[in-house]
């Protein structure tokens, strides 16, 4: 009786086992990209790709230059250039005779008055007329301020005395 050996497999691709899903030495296969898998060991163990390519080797010295080959055949017509540039300008041709003279057309409006000359120099003073009649006289002015007191008159002659009459009658 024969006794099969079963590894850990996936059929998904691109699957790649955690450090946790492996032993040490165990191997998985991912079947659907056909790559094998184990757990390496040491100080920090991690999957690696079993017949994975390596890194990267640095770029080697360039060669000579071979030998130049010989000439191939001569290729089909390419396509139509773009236009070139204007050439230089040509010599004046000759004058040509004078045409008939056309039709006189209407005359145009009035154009606008022009701006208002300068004022000449002022001429010489002429001579003073003859004196006009006499106004009419003007409205009455306002009072003058009042005057000072005039001087004491004389004293005036005695009057009758009413006085002396009055205190007569009481008596009586």
């Amino acid at each position: 009786m024969v006794n099969r050996i079963y590894h850990k497999r996936s059929a998904k691709g691109s699957d790649v086992p955690l450090v946790s899903d492996l032993e040490l030495g165990e191997i998985a296969i991912n079947t659907a990209d056909g790559k094998l898998f184990t757990k390496k060991g040491g100080l920090s163990p991690s999957i690696v790709e079993i017949g994975a390519k390596g890194q990267k080797g640095e770029i080697g010295v360039k060669g000579q230059q071979g030998a130049t080959g010989a000439q191939g055949p001569q290729g089909a017509q390419g396509d139509k250039g773009q236009k070139g540039a204007t050439g230089e300008k040509g010599t004046k041709g000759a004058v040509g005779p004078q045409g008939t003279q056309g039709i006189e057309g209407a005359t145009g409006p009035t154009g606008p008055t022009g701006p208002q000359g300068l004022t000449g120099a002022k001429g010489a003073t002429g001579a003073v007329g003859p004196q006009g009649d006499k106004g009419a006289t003007g409205d009455k002015g306002a009072p003058g301020a009042q005057g000072d007191t005039g001087p004491q008159g004389t004293q005036g002659a005695t009057g009758p005395t009413v006085l002396k009459d009055l205190q007569e009658l009481k008596e009586k």
